[in-house]
């Protein structure tokens, strides 16, 4: 998984929804039976220095259903290519939104390890520290990249 991936406009529907921020991306031009991506992100608190502190998640969903899939049992290279277009929606939020706090919890805990050298290396954001803990890991915005920023 070497580059990130572009996303096109015409397969992207990006907003704000009562629950936070929401991005869908078509993912049909990857595999005939693939869906929709949803990715979201809910504000779930704020810290004691007002931040907001951002909860993510992401679906997928095959053609036509309307609850999420694994996409798990198709070929590795294909999967290589679905995670290039999470990351660069993931990205998209972290570049439009500033946000200064985002977990994103791992429901699986024996693949917290993994999945976080995937963040590291794929969703490597300078202004912003990855802390790792059992369930879950956390990107915090640093003070430096907060200078002249109102909270949120």
């Amino acid at each position: 998984m070497p580059d990130q991936a572009g996303l096109d406009p015409a397969r992207l529907h990006v907003g704000w929804t009562e629950d936070g921020w929401q991005l869908t991306y078509d993912l049909s031009y990857l595999h005939p039976d693939w869906g929709q991506l949803i990715q979201t992100y809910q504000v779930i608190s704020q810290d004691y220095e007002g931040q907001y502190i951002y909860e993510s998640s992401f679906a997928l969903y095959k053609r036509g259903e309307r609850v999420g899939s694994s996409f798990a049992s198709y070929p590795k290279p294909l999967k290589a290519e679905l995670w290039k277009v999470i990351f660069a929606v993931k990205r998209r939020f972290f570049e439009e939104i500033e946000p200064d706090i985002v977990t994103h919890f791992i429901k699986q805990e024996h693949s917290v390890e993994q999945r976080y050298q995937l963040y590291a290396k794929y969703l490597n954001l300078p202004e912003y520290e990855l802390v790792r803990s059992n369930h879950d890991f956390t990107y915090f915005r640093l003070p430096a990249a907060n200078a002249g920023r109102v909270a949120g």
